[in-house]
């Protein structure tokens, strides 16, 4: 688990507006505050710092909740040690499985015999040793901390089973899904409203009924998408949006009209939740809106180690008869497989000129991307004071937008073994 400050998590929220719990949230008494698919706005920022609380916990995917509350002195106690004063830590719930009472619960005579009529073997209170840390939480939840009952949550464990990095809090997306299918239009939005995120839906895009409210992502259906995408960018409260197109293996001519006709990105099916979230939250950081808590990384993909540098580099086409968009840029990692490089933006960028993890096609380093089949290399110049130059052939992996830069990742063509230590930063050392 993860410990971070409760002033913290609600500046992050009060930053971002609302976000999205994908874990666990525990306060340090053992109290259970907020659970996957929950929705934390700006009023559960303003209860965070108002109520005191110190430290909470954000529970890892493989944290087991039941084994994480016991740790912080969570006692089970039969109903009839309950007293009056106890908090409980976690929710109570009948043989019927109706919550008969809520997590920070501080019981009093009508609680203790609420606990007995629900008829269950033990109970989960906060040991009274931890009264004041327990009742801290207790204001926070019975305020209007305390998130709705949801008969359907997503499960932390699943969702990181094939994820390489997963994120325990995530910006909350308005989401407008228009795919024809009704398979998967309803399964994209209950996959979305279990996850906490907010979503409409209807058959087609509709000028008319998408002006009445906007959304940070739209989802189209492929056959669809080139004809409606144009569309989408044209409508004002749009314009700033991301698009995902929803398709199936072998449509991939389709799939590129819409990327040249302004989607994003694409959403194969069938819909897996934790690509469809992935997706949904990679979209949004396109328009800006990235969490500062670090994600946790289950799966290294990298093969070779970056270092963070402050180099500067060149880069050209001989083949091209005139400069590149970009000729200089500003190395920011560097390792032995290629280079992350930052440089200004030349002009006004437009959300719809970026795929998330990759490079669009409208994007003017689409030439050189790897993912383009017809792509073609450049040349990389790094040079260190004192040092021999380093040139090599690359191509561009992923291109995304950072304030007033962009951030692009080059791979080199053939990996420059013992590169990084043959050069070094062009700040020299001071004696």
């Amino acid at each position: 688990m993860r410990e971070i400050a409760a002033a913290a998590l609600a500046a992050e929220v009060t930053r971002l507006g609302t976000m999205v719990s994908h874990v666990f949230i525990v306060d340090r008494s053992g109290v259970e505050l907020h659970a996957p698919g929950d929705v934390l706005g700006p009023g559960h920022a303003k209860l965070l710092a108002a109520e005191g609380l110190g430290n909470v916990y954000l529970l890892e995917p493989s944290d087991k909740i039941d084994e994480v509350v016991d740790q912080l002195g969570v006692v089970r106690r039969p109903p009839v040690e309950i007293r009056e004063g106890d908090v409980v830590a976690r929710e109570v719930r009948s043989s019927d499985g109706k919550v008969k009472i809520a997590p920070g619960t501080r019981l009093d005579a009508a609680g203790v015999a609420a606990v007995g009529a629900a008829r269950v073997a033990t109970v989960p209170v906060c040991a009274r040793e931890r009264e004041v840390e327990a009742q801290l939480a207790s204001a926070y939840l019975s305020k209007g901390g305390l998130s709705p009952v949801r008969p359907v949550r997503p499960d932390p464990v699943q969702l990181a089973a094939q994820a390489p990095v997963f994120f325990p809090i995530s910006p909350r997306a308005e989401v407008l899904v228009a795919v024809e299918d009704d398979g998967v239009r309803l399964r994209i939005f209950n996959l979305l409203m279990s996850a906490g995120h907010g979503v409409r839906e209807q058959r087609t895009w509709d000028d008319g009924a998408a002006e009445r409210a906007r959304a940070d992502v739209v989802l189209l259906g492929v056959d669809a998408a080139a004809e409606a995408c144009p569309k989408v960018r044209e409508s004002i409260l749009y314009r700033a949006s991301t698009i995902l197109v929803c398709a199936e293996d072998g449509k991939g001519p389709q799939v590129y009209k819409a990327l040249q006709a302004g989607a994003n990105d694409i959403l194969s099916l069938p819909v897996r939740q934790d690509v469809l979230l992935e997706k949904v939250r990679a979209c949004v950081a396109l328009q800006g809106k990235r969490t500062t808590v670090k994600p946790g990384i289950l799966k290294e993909r990298r093969t070779t180690p970056r270092e963070k540098r402050a180099m500067t580099c060149e880069l050209r086409d001989p083949a091209l008869g005139r400069p590149l968009e970009v000729t200089t840029a500003t190395i920011v990692e560097f390792g032995d497989g290629g280079v992350r490089i930052e440089y200004g933006l030349l002009e006004a960028a437009r959300v719809a000129d970026y795929r998330p993890h990759s490079v669009h096609p409208g994007h003017f380093f689409y030439n050189y991307a790897r993912a383009n089949p017809l792509g073609r290399d450049f040349m990389v110049t790094i040079t260190a004071p004192g040092q021999p130059s380093l040139e090599s052939s690359a191509r561009v992996t992923h291109v995304s937008r950072s304030l007033s830069a962009e951030v692009a990742g080059l791979a080199f063509t053939r990996v420059q073994q013992g590169a990084t230590k043959r050069l070094t930063s062009v700040r020299k050392p001071q004696p």
